[in-house]
């Protein structure tokens, strides 16, 4: 990510200024995201059906994030590794596990390599794909896919760890990252207190820039509440539909709630891959949290098709619920995330902090 951005700052820095490169560098960001969220569109599409509510709803609330905007127009690797990872996900459910051969794997295994070596957030797909091909065995020659994909990732990406053993000492660069870490241990558990701590934080990663701009801007309990009562009525429609699904699709009954592919009472190839990606991420972090350093919930957004899906599937529950709603989900979304927006940048303005460090935030 650094590198595409450099071929775009050094001319612009030659023709213009450093300023106006810096903000040149800050677009190149903003535009791998853009690229994201045509590839989060298409899972979106494979997640849920067609005509459905839950779509629009879900993809308004992913692309008018005010937490994933901050972050995607500033200088970071995030949105180019967001990229990679929706990418990967798009093509390994668009070919799907009964037709996945070596080639297959092989083409998945480079967009992968190239989303581990532009952040280690991708790294979650690495398991997950043979976990996806394997664990229900539904492709002609799993086995092949699962080498070729082990290979290109290794081929492709193992110099970077090789690397950073010689430089750092581990693989992961564990002693540069020390260094950095300025003092950040573990996550300590004291009970009850932590874990909600740990869940704030959590939300806030999924809704509001508060913690990635610094903590310059604190929610107010109104904003925390609606992002918490938002958050669990996600997670508990979200649930209650998905138990519903497999429960009519065991008696080979459909429903408007969620894609099917290949057999009935199955989940579809890619409720299966986000659903295997997005535990693999999130428990992964939590056990870095708790075992080395508490790092930001961001390290997990290989978990975000999962979060994605949850969303539509509580929209497209809240249908037989509340029909006469159901046609202004999609509306009502895109003005609580705009109004999110809203609030962030209002609070970023009033913050008491100077602008230079503002504006470059």
């Amino acid at each position: 990510s650094y590198w595409i951005a450099a071929l775009v700052e050094q001319p612009v820095r030659m023709v213009a200024s450093a300023t106006v490169a810096f903000y040149a560098t800050r677009i190149v960001g903003g535009v791998e995201w853009l690229i994201a969220l045509v590839f989060a569109w298409r899972i979106l599409g494979r997640l849920l059906p067609d005509g459905s509510v839950g779509r629009p709803v879900a993809f308004a609330v992913l692309a008018l994030n005010p937490m994933l905007l901050a972050m995607a127009w500033s200088v970071q690797n995030d949105s180019l590794a967001l990229l990679c990872g929706f990418a990967a996900i798009d093509y390994a459910s668009m070919v799907g596990r009964r037709s996945f051969d070596g080639f297959h794997g092989a083409v998945l295994g480079a967009i992968v390599a190239a989303g581990v070596l532009t952040k280690l957030t991708d790294w979650a797909l690495v398991p997950a794909i043979p976990m996806w091909l394997l664990l229900v065995p539904r492709a002609q020659r799993p086995w092949r896919a699962v080498v070729t994909f082990g290979a290109s990732v290794a081929a492709l990406s193992g110099w970077w760890f090789v690397r950073n053993m010689a430089l750092y000492g581990g693989p992961g660069g564990q002693g540069k990252a020390a260094a950095e870490s300025n003092g950040f241990g573990p996550f300590r558990f004291t009970g009850i207190t932590s874990l909600g701590h740990l869940a704030e934080n959590v939300m806030t990663y999924l809704w509001l820039p508060t913690e990635y701009w610094r903590g310059i801007v604190h929610a107010s309990g109104v904003v925390k509440g609606l992002i918490v009562a938002m958050t669990l009525t996600i997670i508990g429609l979200s649930v209650t539909a998905g138990v519903r699904h497999m429960r009519r699709a065991r008696f080979g009954l459909g429903d408007d709630l969620v894609a099917t592919f290949g057999d009935a009472g199955r989940c579809s190839d890619t409720w299966s891959l986000v659903i295997i990606t997005g535990i693999i991420a999130l428990v992964a972090w939590l056990y870095l949290a708790f075992t080395w350093s508490a790092l930001a919930p961001r390290l997990a957004y290989a978990s975000l098709p999962l979060w994605m899906g949850l969303v539509g599937l509580a929209a497209n529950a809240t249908g037989p619920a509340v029909p006469r709603i159901r046609q202004a989900l999609p509306i009502a979304a895109v003005a609580v995330m705009l109004a999110l927006c809203a609030w962030s940048l209002h609070a970023l303005h009033a913050a008491e902090t100077p602008w230079h460090f503002i504006n470059h935030l």
